[in-house]
């Protein structure tokens, strides 16, 4: 047997008596709850943002189509834009979702590994996006 399978061998053998120790076991049950309050915020967002984004798409299609022909172009310009944001949002929606269930099945088999470390490219990747499409939105807001 070579070296590194005999290490491999010991570390899950030191795995397998740490999840018979009840601290550990109590240990991974609150972890596994905090991951599932995670995921379920992640999808509160989710459903959030695209409720959000329907509700924008939806009302701006109703106030182009109700306008009146004498109305001027920059609002109606103003709500096409709303319009694609809608639509946008609705997508970052979803992309929260499927990033959300990646997320969740991968801190879980972490936490029953007993080797869970933070995801700090998600974390970074997701503030900064968020960061850049509100300023995106600020910066649309003062040029209308």
């Amino acid at each position: 047997m070579s070296a590194s399978a005999h290490d491999r061998r010991r570390r899950n053998d030191a795995i397998e008596d740490a999840r018979k120790d009840p601290s550990i076991r109590h240990f991974q049950a609150s972890e596994h709850l905090s991951n599932e309050r995670t995921h379920l915020s992640y999808i509160r967002t989710a459903i959030f943002l695209v409720s959000l984004g329907i509700t924008l798409n939806r009302s701006s299609l109703y106030l182009i189509e109700s306008a009146s022909p004498d109305a001027g172009r920059r609002p109606m310009g103003l709500l096409r834009d709303t319009k694609q944001i809608g639509i946008g949002m609705v997508l970052y929606g979803f992309l929260l979702v499927v990033l959300a269930i990646h997320r969740y099945l991968r801190v879980d088999r972490a936490i029953d590994r007993l080797d869970y470390k933070p995801q700090r490219f998600l974390v970074e990747g997701l503030t900064l996006t968020s960061l850049f499409a509100g300023a995106l939105s600020v910066i649309w807001m003062f040029l209308r």
